[in-house]
């Protein structure tokens, strides 16, 4: 990265040379290819050393951007400092920002970051109209999907923790969706609308109070509705991916802690 910016620097000191002070005596074709070929020459020389690479990739680049070759040439001093100055302070910009956030590929802050924004989607599903929701639903956490993919070590424990919350998010998400529908059908469901305010709460705030809560209010709606009811089902789905969600509302395996061992499940 200092090498690029050096680079970059030296590609800018010697187009202004070129432009300013060899261009304008050359004469035609000839001359002004000879004229280019020095620079060209040294810039690819950089560029094929292992240990100078970053510096002739910084040159050849600035160069060629700063000497803008047209018909109509402007020889403008003024003109030329302006768009080095925001080109190379924008260069320093750049890569500033990858030296203050490359790290967080794979960070603990990152894998926390995904999980609330896994959890958070199970808490729209919860509440959100139903009116697309569906496919909203889809789409983000599928986006989130593909981010643990790409911003995770592959096949890193980390990486397979947060897979595998993100396919239990998934299944809860869907059932407590078909529920809802379920339930716009319904007049008086009092106890299924509960689990969801149980369970977005669940998601909004994990905790082991609230964890229980929402197992008991699924209980409780079950014993509550006939076998044969069609919300017993999507109640069964969001019980059991529920249960599989454990690891969701724990820190990451990773860091040293697990799942209080005091916890129960319903049978």
């Amino acid at each position: 990265m200092k090498q690029m910016a050096l680079g970059a620097l030296a590609g800018i000191v010697s187009a202004f040379f070129l432009q300013f002070l060899i261009l304008p005596q050359m004469d035609g074709f000839t001359l002004w290819a000879a004229s280019l070929l020095p620079f060209i020459l040294v810039g690819f020389y950089l560029y094929t050393r292992p240990t100078l690479s970053g510096i002739g990739t910084g040159f050849m680049v600035f160069l060629s951007l700063m000497l803008m070759q047209v018909d109509a040439m402007n020889f403008s001093a003024v003109g030329y400092f302006d768009l080095a100055l925001g080109l190379f302070f924008g260069l320093l910009g750049a890569l500033m920002g990858f030296i203050l956030f490359a790290g967080v590929y794979g960070s603990r802050w990152l894998q926390n970051r995904l999980r609330s924004k896994l959890r958070l989607q199970v808490v729209r599903t919860c509440h959100e109209s139903l009116d697309g929701l569906l496919g909203r639903f889809e789409s983000a956490s599928r986006d989130v999907l593909f981010q643990i993919a790409g911003l995770t070590p592959p096949g890193s424990s980390a990486s397979r923790h947060l897979l595998a919350s993100a396919l239990s998010m998934q299944e809860i998400g869907r059932a407590v969706i078909e529920l809802r529908q379920h339930l716009a059908h319904v007049s008086d469901a009092p106890l299924s609308a509960r689990v969801l305010d149980d369970v977005a709460a669940v998601y909004a705030t994990p905790s082991t109070q609230h964890y229980r809560q929402a197992l008991n209010s699924i209980n409780a709606a079950l014993d509550s509705t006939a076998h044969d009811a069609p919300e017993t089902a999507h109640l069964h789905l969001i019980r059991l991916a529920l249960l599989d969600a454990r690891a969701v509302l724990s820190a990451d395996p990773t860091h040293g802690k697990s799942q209080p061992r005091s916890m129960t499940y319903a049978a």
